[in-house]
């Protein structure tokens, strides 16, 4: 790789991170400029984080874990499930028959309410 390309892709990953850091500070501090504790609120969750989309597909029907990361490439859904839980929006954990293996469950989060 030449020096140029070399500089383009060290300012993509720069870009990236501090991307990676304001979606952070605004999922877990809400949208305050000060910080601060969350408020409990739905509306303090980055709609573009993964616990953004988790809450977003949880709107529409419960899911499991292995249907968050197929379908939305949720890299580790409890982390997701547990941040939404930590802001105060009450998520609740069932066990649902398998699609496809008769006798076993599987376990899906369904959204209760949003404060």
């Amino acid at each position: 790789m030449g020096a140029c390309a070399w500089r383009l892709s060290e300012a993509y990953a720069v870009r990236l991170w501090l991307h990676s850091l304001e979606v952070f500070r605004y999922s877990a501090m809400g949208s305050s400029a000060g910080g601060g504790a969350m408020s409990g609120s739905s509306r303090d969750i980055y709609p573009h984080s993964q616990a953004g989309k988790v809450l977003s597909s949880l709107r529409r029907r419960p899911m499991s874990n292995i249907e968050l990361v197929s379908e939305l490439n949720i890299a580790h859904p409890p982390a997701s499930v547990r941040d939404l839980r930590r802001s105060g929006i009450d998520i609740q954990t069932r066990e649902h028959p398998h699609p496809s293996k008769p006798g076993e469950k599987i376990k899906r989060y369904h959204l209760m309410s949003e404060r």
